[in-house]
């Protein structure tokens, strides 16, 4: 099977994240999900945004979550540490660009979308191959991924296995 790490947009999930520490209240009209990261890093980070966003917190920053996890999750807070999640959150933060979150968030949700094609066992090297050696090729389905939205994704697929039935 494919290495699902593979299958993300790093820059995406920077963006969203840093994007929900800004503004948690991103959370009301976005469905994001644990699911929709890869890295148990970057899922650590959602659910100490997503979970302190459920107890009513609408500002947050490095020191915050690192509290959080440090208190409520101390056997995955190595991982926080590891990555150096207090400068990690600050670079995020400071990277992040709001008026681009619905862009990103289609990207990372597209990528979940394609793992979960790929956990399946659906081949989805018609929109993404992380293998794919041909520049030309790569460029065309990096193209295709981009101009299609998840609906046009899931529709192709959904067309494919018609065809085979």
């Amino acid at each position: 099977m494919a290495d699902l790490r593979d299958y993300q947009s790093k820059s995406a999930t920077r963006e969203v994240l840093g994007c929900l520490l800004l503004n948690p209240l991103l959370l009301v009209d976005y469905k994001v999900d644990i699911d929709d990261f890869v890295e148990p890093f970057h899922r650590l980070l959602f659910l100490a945004i997503n979970n302190k966003f459920s107890a009513d917190a609408t500002k947050l920053d490095g020191y915050i979550i690192d509290s959080y996890l440090k208190e409520n999750h101390p056997s995955k807070y190595v991982i926080f540490s590891r990555n150096n999640g207090i400068k990690y959150i600050e670079i995020a933060m400071n990277m992040a660009e709001p008026e681009n979150f619905e862009s990103n968030y289609i990207e990372l949700r597209k990528f979940s979308l394609l793992r979960d094609l790929l956990k399946q066992g659906i081949d989805v090297s018609d929109f993404y191959d992380p293998d794919e050696i041909n520049p030309n090729e790569a460029e065309k389905k990096r193209k295709f991924f981009e101009d299609s939205s998840i609906d046009d994704i899931l529709n192709f697929y959904k067309s494919k296995l018609t065809m085979l039935t």
